[in-house]
């Protein structure tokens, strides 16, 4: 994402830590643990939650207030008002209002994702492959139906429950964890992984719950729901082109099996659609397209128009 702000991290086992990660995790985390298991309704089925809500949300807050520290905000007042509206009319649909949202476009190569407390970021590089409102709105819904869905505690309390041994614990009362690891592993768990380097995909499991909850909040709030699965059509095709994948697509695969589950809820999400009390047309989505920027596609960097930036595949700056 336009550098990574750490070193590049990975599981030595399959969605686990190494004892050092989460030491880390338990270190920082421990003050707000709490144990069982509750029902979600609106997955129908019952997560492990060994961590509180509370302390999760203001994990999220210190990782948010990081990242905007750290990140290049967009200079595009536009997209930036599209984005705040479109987000508005998703969480609307959710009926989590509750959470304090805040939507940020920053600059960077494609890439968004969702913090606890509803903090959503946006990288401008997404828009050559957002087409429209509707394919904007299922991302944002995409990001909105992880955290109506708990995916971020429930995956912090899963790595804690797979990884916590006596070893570790011995290792976080010698002291031998660092601030820094803690900011960086705790920053993969809740979902801006990619951001600090440190790649943590949502399982499948989770992935396709929140395509089917983002897209029924893409329909409440009169989007029309085809889109999609064009959207990630799209994204798959364009990511096989490139020598390198599309980074929102290290992290939320888009394969055959992933649009067929969203075509299968499609008769559902399109009566919702159709109920809704307002329907938007599918109409392009802003583009500041005639102002000129700094493209950089690749390892070059050019000064042209946010059009052709767009049509070179590459992300803008101002």
């Amino acid at each position: 994402m336009g550098g990574a702000l750490g070193n590049l991290w990975r599981p030595r086992s399959p969605g686990g830590l190494t004892r050092r990660e989460a030491a880390a995790l338990l270190a920082g985390g421990a003050a707000g643990l709490v144990a069982g298991c509750s029902t979600n309704p609106h997955l129908g089925r019952d997560q492990l939650m060994l961590v509180s809500d509370d302390h999760l949300k203001s994990l999220g807050d210190k990782t948010w207030a990081d990242i905007r520290k750290q990140r290049r905000r967009a200079d595009e007042p536009a997209r930036r008002a599209e984005l705040e509206q479109v987000g508005k009319r998703v969480v609307d649909a959710s009926g989590r209002t509750d959470e304090n949202w805040e939507f940020e476009l920053f600059e960077g190569p494609p890439n968004a994702f969702v913090l606890p407390g509803g903090k959503v970021g946006f990288f401008n590089g997404m828009y050559p492959h957002v087409q429209n409102e509707a394919q904007l709105a299922n991302v944002l819904g995409h990001e909105t139906g992880h955290v109506v869905a708990r995916h971020a505690a429930e995956r912090y309390s899963q790595q804690l429950l797979a990884s916590v041994a006596v070893g570790i614990a011995a290792a976080i009362v010698a002291g031998k964890t660092g601030n820094n690891l803690t900011t960086q592993a705790v920053a993969g768990v809740l979902g801006a992984g990619i951001t600090y380097g440190i790649l943590m995909p949502y399982s499948r499991e989770h992935e396709l719950e929140a395509d089917r909850l983002g897209l029924n909040y893409m329909a409440r709030a009169g989007y029309d729901p085809a889109e999609a699965p064009r959207f990630w059509e799209s994204m798959s095709r364009d990511s096989r082109k490139r020598e390198k994948p599309i980074e929102f697509l290290s992290t939320h695969p888009a394969d055959e099996a992933r649009v067929a589950a969203l075509q299968a809820e499609m008769p559902a999400a399109r009566r919702t659609y159709e109920s809704a009390p307002t329907r938007h047309t599918v109409k392009p989505a802003t583009s500041d397209a005639s102002a000129e920027v700094t493209c950089r596609v690749g390892q070059l960097t050019m000064r042209v128009s946010n059009e052709r930036c767009t049509s070179l595949g590459g992300y803008a700056s101002r």
